[in-house]
C-alpha cells in the first residue's frame, strides 16, 4: 500500500497529465484482466484441497482448458483491438506483464497453502523494493512506458522464481464431489470478477469515452485512501478466526460486530469529518494544483468512508453463504450502472462517482439485511448505531471548533489542528477498545471458554 501510494504521488507530480493517465490505464487493464483470467483460482486453492482441484481439472480436462484460454484470450484481444493509446510493442509487453502477474499470484497462494509464510513475506518485501526502485528510476524525464512494462514483467518473474512450492496435491478433502468443487469455484470466480469490474467500472467508462487527461483527473479524485479498507479487512479475518474457534453463535456474532464497529468508528468517523472540512487542502497537498479539478470528485468519494467501520460480509463468509455475497456484488454492479446513466447527464464525472457511492451504500444495506436474516437478529441490533451517531456528533463539534478557530491561520496550522482533533476524538472513544483488543490478543491461546469469559 505504501509503495503504491508513493508511486501514485511521485508520478502524478513528475509526469504530464496525459502520460500519468496512460500509466494508470496499465493498472486498470492488468487489474481487470488478471482477475477475469484467474477467475477465483487463488481463492479456491486456499480454501480447497489440492486433490479436489486436480480431480476437477482432470475430470473436465477439455472444458477447463477451453474456459481458461477464453478467460485470458478474450479480454486481452479486446485490449488489442479497441485500445488505440498503446503501440503494438506496448500491447505485447502488457500481455506478458499480465501473464507474469498471474503466474506469480498462483505460485504465491501455493506457497501459502503449504504454510511457508516467511518465504511469501520475503518475496513480497523484495518485490515491493524492486517495484519502487524501478518506478523511481523511470520517473520524470527518464519515463518510458516500454521500459517500465518490460522491467515490471521481470520483477514479477523474479517474484515467481523466489516462490518455489511443493507439489500441488495436498492430500486433503478428497471425498468432496467434483461438482461441489466446481460450484465453489464458480461462486469464487463470479465474486472476484464482479467485485473487480465494479471497482474499475467508473474508471473504465471514463477511459473509454473521455480523454486520458480526464481519466487521470478522475482516477486521483476517486482514489480511496486504502488504509481503512485494509484495517476493516484485517478485523474481518480476526472475527472469522475467533468464530471458528468458539462456534460463532448468533449472539457472539452480534457482540463481535458491535465491538469491532465501535473500535473502528473511533478511527474512521473522526478521519471522515476531518476530510470533510479539509478535503481541498489535503488533496492539493498530495497531488498539487495540476489536479485541482478532481477536488469535487474526491469530496463525493469521501462518503464511502463511513462504511469502512464494519466488515459487512464476515458473517456471510463464516456461514459459507457465497451466494448471498455474489448477489450483493451483482446488486452493487447493476445499481451503479443504472445510476451512472441517470446521473452522468446531470453532473458529468461527479455523477459517476456519486453513482458509485450510492451503490456501495445499497450493497452494504443488503449485506446487513442478509446477515440479520441469516442469524435471526434484527438488522438495527447488529450494529451500535447510537454509539456511531454519538462519535459522529462529537467529531463534528471538536473538528468544527478547531477548523473555525484556525480559519485565519496558515494551511499548516489548520491541518495540524485538524489532525489533533482526530487524535483527541480517537483517544476519547477508542482508548478502551484498544485495551480490550490487546487483552483479546493475549487471551487467544487460552481455552475458548476462558477466553470468552475474559472478553
Amino acid at each position: 500500500m505504501l509503495v503504491q501510494l508513493t508511486v501514485i504521488l511521485l508520478y502524478a507530480r513528475t509526469l504530464t497529465v496525459e502520460l500519468y493517465g496512460q500509466y494508470q490505464s496499465v493498472w486498470l487493464y492488468t487489474g481487470v484482466i488478471s482477475v477475469v483470467s484467474l477467475f477465483g483460482l487463488p481463492a479456491l486453492i486456499l480454501s480447497s484441497g489440492g486433490e479436489n482441484i486436480q480431480q476437477y481439472i482432470q475430470t473436465f480436462r477439455h472444458r477447463s482448458a477451453i474456459i481458461a484460454l477464453c478467460l485470458f484470450i478474450v479480454p486481452v484481444a479486446l485490449v488489442w483491438i479497441f485500445e488505440p493509446g498503446f503501440t503494438y510493442v506496448q500491447k505485447t509487453l502488457l500481455t506478458l506483464l499480465i501473464l507474469a502477474q498471474n503466474i506469480a499470484a498462483i505460485r504465491e497462494v501455493l506457497v501459502l497453502k503449504h504454510g511457508s509464510h516467511k518465504k511469501v513475506l520475503l518475496a513480497n518485501l523484495l518485490f515491493s523494493v524492486i517495484f519502487l526502485l524501478v518506478h523511481v528510476g523511470l520517473s520524470g524525464s527518464r519515463y518510458s512506458l516500454d521500459a517500465l512494462l518490460l522491467l515490471l514483467t521481470l520483477v514479477f518473474i523474479i517474484k515467481s522464481t523466489m516462490l518455489k512450492h511443493k507439489a500441488f496435491s495436498s492430500g486433503t478433502h478428497t471425498d468432496i464431489p467434483v461438482e461441489i468443487t466446481g460450484k465453489q469455484w464458480l461462486y469464487l470466480g463470479l465474486f472476484d470478477t464482479i467485485n473487480t469490474l465494479y471497482k474499475w467500472l467508473d474508471k473504465w467508462i471514463i477511459l473509454s469515452f473521455l480523454t486520458l487527461s480526464q481519466f487521470a483527473v478522475y482516477f486521483n479524485g476517486a482514489y480511496e485512501i486504502p488504509v481503512f479498507g485494509i484495517v476493516v479487512s484485517a478485523v474481518g479475518h480476526i472475527m472469522l478466526v475467533e468464530w471458528g474457534r468458539t462456534g460463532g453463535h448468533a449472539d457472539q456474532i452480534r457482540e463481535s460486530l458491535h465491538h469491532s464497529t465501535q473500535m473502528l468508528a473511533a478511527l474512521v468517523l473522526p478521519a471522515f469529518i476531518f476530510l470533510i472540512f479539509h478535503h481541498e487542502t489535503f488533496f492539493l497537498l498530495l497531488f498539487g494544483n495540476t489536479y485541482a479539478e478532481a477536488v469535487p470528485i474526491f469530496f463525493i468519494a469521501l462518503f464511502i468512508l463511513p462504511l469502512r467501520m464494519t466488515n459487512f460480509t464476515a458473517a456471510l463468509q463464516f456461514y459459507q453463504r457465497s451466494d448471498r455475497i455474489v448477489l450483493g456484488a451483482i446488486i452493487d454492479l447493476v445499481s451503479a450502472i443504472v445510476l451512472m446513466f441517470i446521473l452522468y447527464p446531470l453532473l458529468q464525472t461527479r455523477g459517476i462517482i456519486l453513482a458509485v457511492v450510492i451503490s456501495t451504500w445499497v450493497q452494504a444495506g443488503y449485506y446487513l439485511w442478509a446477515t440479520s436474516q441469516l442469524i435471526q437478529i434484527p438488522w438495527y441490533r447488529l450494529l451500535p448505531f447510537q454509539y456511531m451517531i454519538w462519535v459522529l456528533l462529537t467529531s463534528c463539534v471538536i473538528l468544527a471548533g478547531l477548523y473555525y478557530m484556525t480559519q485565519n491561520r496558515s494551511v499548516q496550522w489548520q491541518l495540524v489542528a485538524g489532525i489533533t482533533g482526530v487524535a483527541i476524538t480517537g483517544l476519547l472513544f477508542g482508548r478502551r477498545h484498544v485495551r480490550e483488543a490487546i487483552a483479546f490478543l493475549r487471551n487467544t491461546k487460552q481455552p475458548p471458554s476462558e477466553s470468552m469469559k475474559n472478553n
